[in-house]
């Protein structure tokens, strides 16, 4: 699941089919993306990213710690 980009859609009052029309998908496709079915592919994330007005890196997780969404700011584990 895409924690991050879910927060950003559900502080901004905007549903799957809103940011499904953002990227010119369907609603079934978008939904899978959100979910970690299927991935974004770098286009989709750049045009997300203008959208929210965020880094890509701020809302797009790693796919291997996908379960974590990471807060505003980030802990120093140096």
């Amino acid at each position: 699941m895409q924690w991050n980009l879910y927060r950003l859609r559900k502080e901004a009052g905007l549903f799957q089919a809103d940011v499904a029309k953002v990227l010119d998908v369907s609603l079934t496709t978008y939904s899978k993306k959100e979910r970690g079915i299927t991935l974004f592919d770098s286009n989709e994330m750049f045009i997300l990213a203008n959208y929210f007005g965020r880094r890509m890196e701020e809302i797009f997780l790693p796919i291997d710690c996908n379960n974590i969404a990471v807060g505003e700011s980030e802990v120093n584990t140096k």
